[in-house]
């Protein structure tokens, strides 16, 4: 596969996508790491008290690794109980995002210190995530076909749903 197909693989879903519920929003993008790995950035906001839109403003960042990104994707494919995602920084504290399967939602919850913000995700929304946290992983390797990401992506999830 070439580069340019691979590029034109990724433009099929959006660069971003937005989930809401009554009490925050999560938008979930693409990113490059530090060392331009291909990867997605997580923002989360809270309701505003007037319950007239989100506070974007104080918005708060979860950047996921390369490794972060594969995991995941696994989760949102084929969800076990719970997966826990870590990030230490020395100025703001240990960053936490949780992803909890709860029936056919999912609940992700952020947490930094005592900042938290927490989103059920429904069907719908998990649907367009999977789709966008797929393509961003699909375009990373674009020489590995996609049965080969699935076939990982299958192992990875039973692999992590029994620890």
């Amino acid at each position: 596969m070439t580069h340019s197909s691979a590029e034109n693989r990724s433009s099929e879903y959006p660069d971003s996508h937005t989930v809401y519920s009554s009490s925050a929003a999560l938008c979930v993008q693409y990113s490059k790491t530090v060392s331009k790995a291909d990867t997605v950035i997580m923002e989360f906001a809270e309701r505003n008290p007037d319950r007239k839109g989100y506070d974007w403003k104080h918005k708060r960042l979860f950047q996921l690794s390369k490794n972060d990104l594969s995991t995941v994707t696994a989760f949102f494919l084929w969800p076990w109980t719970t997966h826990e995602l870590f990030h230490k920084n020395v100025s703001q504290g240990t960053k936490r995002v949780v992803l909890t399967s709860q029936q056919s939602n999912v609940l992700i919850s952020y947490q930094c210190r005592t900042d938290r913000v927490r989103l059920p995700i429904v069907p719908e929304g998990q649907y367009y995530l999977r789709n966008l946290l797929m393509s961003r992983l699909f375009h990373s390797q674009p020489e590995l076909p996609h049965s080969t990401h699935l076939q990982s992506l299958h192992r990875l999830s039973q692999d992590l749903s029994k620890t």
